[in-house]
């Protein structure tokens, strides 16, 4: 019999964002229903899961209100992982007055222990000035993928693949995220203005931490994440055209946060776009283009629209 007296834990809202996640398959199961299944075995009383659908072409959505008729649905317009995640959390906060914490989670995850959550929540409510919690993520084989992010010389954000202990880091991926409902509340949600693909959640750390919250990452978790399942094994990407539309959208991101936050940094980064093509066998292979190409096709036009835009934020309020 439950301790009555016991305090319950602090509502959390899981939050998956999701396009085609029944049609995409790891290992010949469809990766969100890997994800659904892991997640719903998770070892945490106050946790309610929302799937935002991102315009799937699958039937997806009648497959999550089938098999799991506990988890909540909405739909969203197919417009990149800011807006697709802001529509959902204002939403979970009016439907979930409750809530304390918001966990954003990629289609793409599969839970492989039932306390992970728990732990998260531990260190997020030891400390108020907390904000935002990350968590170690592993590939299929076992070895780490993401343990924790920082900031390279050349201004790329970048992941560590080493097991790190549990401690303080610069940001964590947007592929799991724990984040307090107040910091929401205080700097608003994330800055539309990054198109698809990276760069969202890193400027969403910057903001967080010039108003005096501290991230955390938590070093002992095991998660899998089928990174790039929800994309690159799918039909999103199968062209030249669309490969070089990523490539653009990447430098061009990357460019307007470097602008905002570490502006010192950008004439380096922009050095090392216009070295490192020349050692790269991606960009003649798969991009069929020579370096000095490339460089003026995708890095001198996305300067220029960064220098352009960096000014501009597209935050939208809770």
């Amino acid at each position: 019999m439950k301790n009555k007296n016991r305090e319950r834990k602090p509502q959390v809202v899981a939050i998956i964002l999701n396009w085609n996640g029944l049609s995409i398959k790891h290992e010949g199961k469809p990766i969100l229903e890997l994800c659904l299944r892991s997640l719903a075995k998770v070892n945490y009383e106050n946790l309610k899961i929302l799937v935002a659908d991102a315009e799937s072409s699958d039937s997806s959505v009648d497959f999550i209100n089938e098999s799991f008729p506990f988890i909540n649905t909405i739909k969203v317009k197919n417009s990149g992982w800011a807006y697709g995640n802001n529509v959902a959390i204002r939403y979970s906060i009016k439907k979930f007055k409750g809530a304390k914490y918001f966990l954003l989670l990629n289609n793409d995850l599969i839970f492989k222990e039932k306390e992970w959550l728990d732990k998260l929540v531990r260190v997020a409510e030891r400390d108020d000035r907390i904000g935002i919690v990350g968590c170690r993520l592993l590939y299929p084989d076992g070895s780490v993928q993401h343990g924790g992010t920082h900031l390279t010389l050349f201004g790329l954000p970048d992941n560590y693949k080493t097991n790190r202990k549990s401690g303080f880091v610069w940001s964590v991926i947007g592929a799991c995220m724990l984040v307090k409902k107040e910091v929401f509340k205080t700097i608003g949600l994330f800055d539309e203005i990054y198109l698809p693909f990276l760069e969202e959640e890193v400027d969403f750390a910057e903001r967080a931490r010039k108003t005096g919250y501290k991230i955390f990452y938590v070093g002992n978790t095991k998660i899998v994440h089928l990174e790039g399942k929800s994309l690159y094994k799918s039909n999103a990407i199968k062209s030249e055209w669309s490969l070089l539309d990523r490539d653009f959208v990447f430098v061009r991101n990357n460019f307007i946060f470097l602008l905002r936050w570490h502006k010192w940094r950008l004439p380096l980064n922009f050095l090392f776009r216009l070295v490192v093509p020349f050692f790269s066998d991606f960009i003649s292979t798969t991009l069929h283009r020579t370096p000095i190409k490339y460089h003026f096709s995708i890095v001198v036009p996305a300067l220029k629209e960064a220098l352009r835009m960096y000014k501009t934020y597209k935050i939208p309020k809770v």
